[in-house]
Parts: C-alpha cells; structure tokens; sequence
C-alpha cells in the first residue's frame, strides 16, 4: 500500500512538471488540486519534495543536451561536469568552522559560470580540505548553485517561443524561490492557472509586485483554507510574509495617491492581515467583507 502510495505521489508531481500541452496541464492541475483536498499534509509535502526534485532534473537533463551537443561555451561544460562530479551529502551536515562559512558565502555569491570557472581550482581545493562532513556540506552547496546558474545561462535563452519549456522553466524558479524562504513544503497548495494556462505559485514569497488585489485575496482565500490544519507549522510565517507585502504595496500606493477600487480592496486585506497577526484566530477569516470582495475580485 505504501509502495503504491508513493507511486501516486510521484506521478501527480510528474505529471504537472512535465505537462506539454494545456490540456495535459489542466488535468495535472486537477489532480494536484484533489490530492490537496483528499490527502494528509504530511503527504502534501512529499508531493512538493517530488515536484522540486522532478522540475529540476528535467531542466538538467535539457543542459545537458545542449552543452554535449556542443551548443553552449566551455565554462558551462565544465560547471556541468563539475555538478555530474561533486558528491552531495545525504543529510546536510551544520557549517561550523569559519573557513567553510566563508566558503559557503563564497558559493552563495556566484553570479555567474565564467566567474565560477576563473576560481573553480581554489574552491575545489578549499572544499577539499575541509572535514569530511563539512566538504560534502559544502559540495551539495556548490552542486546546487552551479545547476541554478546552468539552467539561467544555457536554458533561459533557448526558452524563446517554446512554451513547454517556459513553462518548466517558470515552475522551477518559483520552487526554487519558495524554497529559499521556507515556504515549498506547501507549495502544491498555492499552485494553479491563470486564464492563459500559465503556472502560478501563490506562495506570498512568489507574488510578483506588480499583481492586482485578486491574486493576494486568492493567497489569503488558500490560508483561510489551511488555517484549522494544525500541521502547518508555517501557517503563522506565512500570514506574516503575505502581511509584509500587502503593507509595502498599500504604503506604495497611498503615497502615489492611488484611490481606485483594486487599492482599497487591498487596505482591507491589510487591516485583516495585522488582526491576524495578533493571534486572532480562525475566526478572523469569517469577516464577511473578506468574501465578499474576494468574490468580486474573482467575478471581474
């Protein structure tokens, strides 16, 4: 039963991650969606662990085409050999010495494979000489940052007109981003479509500045959703980080004047989200304007 579970797990992230047509992308969408409202939150979050892990290693496997294939530069065949190379941990292990913290700021601070590759000799025999745990600590790090600048450099560029590949390449940053601030646990609860077939992540670490009021109501619609799910630990981080950027976009406004309709939708998303910050509970949702304007929001 397990097994099969697992299975199902798997193919509901493959299916949304490797979707190639609208109509295979809507129904991937759907099963998503149905695993969202049927399954554990436990299981929710392995599905997330697949779709991460799935998203990223179909874009490897298109670098790699490309570089062997001879259609890139040199800096990124090396950087590629080196991610095929470098031993990850299983489990990270804690950076703890100062040398390997510095290292791993070093990594961190890569923003580009042709500055990788004018220090590639240092940093492999800096990793080298750390202890054990540290190096492969520092390895997966290094692995991690390399396939982020691989897929930007040798993929973005190619991506043009083909919307398959647009499409797996706008899933991955926003796993990738929703990872970096702790939010992709949850992310198959926060994905959907908009009326082009394009994939959203209404994570609040995900929504771009420029979105209208509807799309934060329909991120504070899902947390109003998941607030009685005791399992979710980041409920409170969550309401927080949407708080922060439905505050900078209301001051932002305010200050250039703006009075019109989306504006004042989201003032009062903003007044709601400060009462839920200040341990309101569930039942600050059940403000019958939030509906309401939500509703009107999605109707027009």
């Amino acid at each position: 039963m397990n097994e099969m579970q697992g299975i199902n797990l798997i193919t509901v992230a493959q299916n949304l991650a490797t979707a190639n047509t609208p109509e295979g992308l809507q129904e991937a969408m759907k099963q998503l969606h149905l695993s969202c409202l049927t399954q554990p939150v436990a299981v929710v979050r392995e599905i997330s662990r697949h779709l991460e892990e799935i998203s990223k290693v179909q874009l490897v496997d298109r670098v790699r085409d490309t570089v062997k294939n001879g259609k890139y530069s040199k800096d990124a065949a090396v950087a590629l050999e080196d991610v095929e190379n470098l031993t990850a941990p299983v489990l990270a292990a804690p950076i703890l010495s100062e040398k390997a913290r510095q290292l791993a700021l070093h990594v961190e601070c890569l923003i580009s494979l042709r500055s990788y590759c004018s220090q590639r000799v240092q940093m492999l025999e800096a990793i080298q000489h750390l202890p054990g745990e540290e190096a492969e600590a520092l390895a997966g790090m290094l692995t991690d940052r390399l396939t982020v600048l691989l897929i930007l450099e040798v993929l973005v560029e190619k991506a043009a007109g083909d919307k398959a590949l647009n499409r797996q390449i706008d899933l991955w940053q926003m796993l990738y981003i929703a990872r970096t601030e702790g939010q992709v646990e949850l992310a198959p609860y926060f994905l959907a479509l908009d009326e082009g077939d394009t994939i959203q992540c209404l994570l609040p670490c995900c929504i771009p500045y420029e979105a209208s009021a509807k799309t934060y109501y329909r991120c504070a619609g899902i947390l109003k959703a998941l607030v009685h799910q005791k399992e979710i630990r980041e409920y409170e981080a969550l309401v927080h980080s949407l708080h922060g950027k439905v505050e900078q976009k209301v001051i932002y406004r305010v200050s250039c004047g703006r009075d019109d309709e989306d504006t004042m939708a989201l003032e009062e998303l903003y007044v709601l989200l400060r009462v839920a910050l200040h341990n309101a509970g569930p039942v600050v949702w059940e403000y019958p304007r939030f509906e309401k304007i939500k509703k009107n929001l999605e109707e027009n």
